[in-house]
């Protein structure tokens, strides 16, 4: 448990006036902003290896397509698509850590 927290916490900048602290855990108190903060960058994290990956298998299918029309639109859809939920997430992203972070500072 003490390791799943501290892999939560690590590099998470702690609210500074009037932070709200979850109860005591194994390693102390944590903030709702800290622990909000590693959920985001662990789900924004995730997200862009799938679209990583989404990309890499689109090129893979364009690739391997052998003149084949129908491969290759199907690679150059999955390509697309994945860009555009690159930059989804990318600005969800920027846009949470604004407004819980930003704005506590």
């Amino acid at each position: 448990m003490q390791l799943i927290v501290r892999f939560l916490t690590a590099g998470v900048p702690l609210c500074q006036a009037g932070a709200i602290t979850l109860p005591r855990t194994l390693v102390g108190s944590v903030s709702v902003t800290t622990v909000l903060g590693s959920v985001i960058r662990f789900l924004e994290n995730g997200i862009i290896g799938v679209c990583i990956a989404a990309f890499v298998i689109g090129g893979l299918m364009i690739i391997l397509a052998s003149g084949r029309e129908e491969m290759i639109q199907k690679g150059r859809t999955i390509m697309i698509a994945s860009v555009i939920a690159l930059a989804v997430v990318l600005g969800a992203g920027t846009l949470l850590r604004l407004v819980f972070f930003g704005l506590s500072q």
